[in-house]
């Protein structure tokens, strides 16, 4: 297995929310919703220490639905055959699953 694992995962958010409500976040998405999705390109790294993917590039993620969270943990860690159990984003903040507190 290499040393550094890192995919990248194509996403979706909606143009005119993160030009004009930016102030709320960036919760991007895994399908385009509608005319005025943009694509995003993001790459994560695993981190063994944290059983992780940390975002490593690109604007950083806020946080992620449940099923947005739950198809691209799955997705991440079958490109690897990992069991990764959790996303973070480059601040290292939970994204995927959300803390209850």
């Amino acid at each position: 297995m290499s040393l550094y694992l890192i995919t990248t995962e194509t996403l979706y958010y909606d143009k005119y929310d993160y030009e004009y409500g930016h102030e709320h976040g960036f919760y991007p998405v895994i399908e385009k919703n509608n005319y005025s999705s943009e694509k995003i390109v993001i790459s994560f790294l695993y981190n063994k220490f944290y059983n992780s993917w940390v975002q490593i590039n690109n604007i950083n993620i806020s946080g992620l639905d449940q099923h947005t969270g739950f198809i691209l943990l799955t997705n991440m860690n079958k490109k690897y055959n990992l069991n990764c159990v959790s996303i973070k984003n480059t601040h290292y903040s939970n994204i995927y699953p959300r803390s209850k507190y």
